[in-house]
Parts: structure tokens; sequence; C-alpha cells
């Protein structure tokens, strides 16, 4: 694609799990800027353990936004993505704990949407506001 394109010029429709979510094309922008065969395979993985083990085109486009900033963490990107659900105890901060390929994620309990990040990245935070107090 030559660079003076814009993306919504180069996609002006939204990806198939995207528009099982009734997403228009800049919602599934804002969802994955990266292209969907990168992004696709992992949300399918995600979805395949937090949904249903065939799950849908619209259960995949539930976690393409989440796949999109796990694989930020990943240069180069791995040929399989292995996902395994951890458990998260009673008084747990986390909603949410998972690992992708030996590293460890972890969604916070708050309001509103939620993207998933490493364990590492959220302690450091926690320690750089602990610092800062």
């Amino acid at each position: 694609m030559p660079a003076d394109v814009p993306l919504e010029a180069a996609h002006p429709q939204p990806c198939r799990f995207c528009a099982a979510n009734g997403y228009d094309a800049e919602l599934c922008k804002f969802a994955h800027e990266r292209p969907v065969d990168t992004v696709a395979p992992l949300a399918t993985k995600l979805a395949s353990i937090f949904q249903q083990r065939t799950p849908t085109d619209e259960q995949v486009g539930y976690f393409m936004q989440d796949a999109a900033a796990i694989i930020s963490d990943f240069d180069p990107l791995p040929d399989v993505w292995r996902v395994r659900k951890l458990p998260c105890g009673v008084d747990d901060e986390f909603v949410m704990r998972f690992r992708v390929n030996d590293v460890t994620y972890v969604v916070e309990d708050a309001e509103g949407y939620n993207e998933p990040v490493r364990l590492a990245t959220f302690r450091q935070w926690q320690r750089e506001s602990e610092v800062l107090r």
C-alpha cells in the first residue's frame, strides 16, 4: 500500500470479526490497528479459552483489541500462540489472569474497558507510584 493512501481508504469495510460485532470501519481500525491476519490468530486463541472451544466470529471480535495490545509486547511474533487461563484469588485485584507464551497478563478490576497488561509491567507501575508518594 502506498504511504499516501490513508488506512480507511485501503480498508473501507470492517474485518469480519468486527463486522460480527456491528463495528463500522472506524471502530474496527480503533479495535486493532494491526492487520487482521496478525491479530486474529491470537484473538481466536483467547476466545477459545475464555468463550468456547470453537469461537464464533463475534466472540473472536470481543478479543481483537486485547490481542492487539498483547501482540505489541512480542517482537518478533511467535509462530504459535499458547494461552492458558490462570485462577484469580478471592481478594484478587484482577478480574482476569492468563499466560500468553509464558508471559503472565492481568486485567485490572476497574470500570470500563481495561486492556490486558503484563503482570511485570503492572507491578513496575505500582513501584513507581509508591516512589512518587
